[in-house]
């Protein structure tokens, strides 16, 4: 995919360069269905991982969340082309692209965006993105994840020096949503947390 002469992903040539594992292939060998293939190796690794484990409800609470998502956002690598349901999204590509490499991005993530692929998950095929609908729930439940993965007790003790960072770009282009954001902030410094912007840590 990557092209040295560019220091580009070429998503044209993708498909082509690609070895498709063998319980993949009814996926298709298209730019899309090299995403969808991608999410479903994600998955399948989520899975064996959780199968060597015994997990808890919050913990199957977040996997599920978070595959959710998987399926449910478009967001190209090495490029700015997103999509998200609602109208939520954005064309402008990073570097010189081609054109034709520009469009092909574009419809793939509109073709991932449309809910219906190949090869995704059947619980999942054509469902939409819904709006936040209780902000000061969503705040809460933002700051019980921050502190069960990296303050509670017994976990990894390297996770208790470990920053968080906290995006704030189109999810929160909304009044409400950045008053929920604003409160995010208030209730981590109120538990302890020290909370600065990211340029002003030392990488």
């Amino acid at each position: 995919m990557y092209d040295p002469a560019s220091g580009l992903c070429d998503y044209d040539k993708m498909s082509t360069c690609n070895n498709v594992p063998q319980q993949y292939a009814a996926c298709g060998t298209s730019p899309v269905g090299d995403m969808v293939r991608g999410a479903l190796l994600f998955q399948d690794t989520y899975h064996d991982a959780r199968g060597r484990r015994t997990e808890k409800a919050d913990e199957r609470a977040a996997f599920e969340k978070q595959r959710h998502n998987m399926w449910t956002f478009a967001r190209l690598s090495s490029s700015n082309v997103w999509r998200m349901p609602g109208g939520y999204g954005a064309d402008f590509d990073r570097g010189a692209a081609p054109a034709a490499e520009k469009a092909m991005r574009i419809g793939i993530a509109d073709a991932l965006l449309a809910g219906t692929n190949t090869c995704k998950p059947d619980a999942l095929q054509g469902q939409p993105w819904k709006e936040l609908k209780d902000p000061q729930a969503e705040k809460c439940r933002m700051v019980q994840v921050i502190e069960n993965e990296f303050s509670r007790k017994g976990r990894y003790p390297q996770r208790t020096s470990t920053v968080v960072v906290l995006g704030h770009d189109y999810h929160y282009d909304t009044l409400e949503k950045a008053i929920m954001m604003r409160d995010l902030i208030v209730e981590l410094k109120l538990r302890g947390y020290a909370m600065d912007t990211i340029d002003n840590f030392k990488l």
